[in-house]
């Protein structure tokens, strides 16, 4: 999915779409493909509203993770949460990468507390030990 993942990311997102409700593509992957490309370059807002057409789960999930990577980047903490709270349980692991930044960036800028509601908005174990961790890093460090 190349080509349209190149038109987004060259800011022509109409032909990139149209590429992408061509039937002869898998039009989820086309869509995540999309999806990924603006939030590379930091339009969330529009790849947020894309991920809403996306039906098939896995390509979802992918797509939301990529757009919590720019939320992270962007240290927008409860957008990021509310998104994350969107991907399927059995997919969260996708955004983990996005979490585990956006925790150790609240935890460096002394905000502790921020950070360990980061982690609790996970609620998996593996991932808290990570955040705690890190955590702990920032503040010995």
């Amino acid at each position: 999915m190349g080509i349209a993942t190149a038109l987004a990311a060259d800011g022509q997102v109409a032909r990139s779409l149209a590429l992408a409700d061509d039937t002869s593509v898998d039009r989820a992957e086309a869509y995540r493909s999309v999806c990924e490309a603006l939030a590379e370059v930091g339009r969330l807002a529009e790849a947020r509203v894309l991920s809403d057409r996306i039906r098939d789960e896995d390509e979802r999930s992918q797509a939301l993770a990529a757009i919590a990577g720019g939320l992270a980047k962007d240290g927008r903490t409860q957008e990021l949460i509310e998104l994350v709270a969107e991907i399927p349980q059995r997919y969260r692991y996708r955004a983990e990468d996005a979490l585990l930044q956006l925790v150790e960036t609240l935890a460096r800028a002394d905000k502790a507390g921020d950070a360990v509601e980061v982690a609790h908005a996970v609620g998996a174990s593996h991932f808290m030990v990570k955040a705690l961790a890190k955590i702990y890093v920032a503040h010995k460090g």
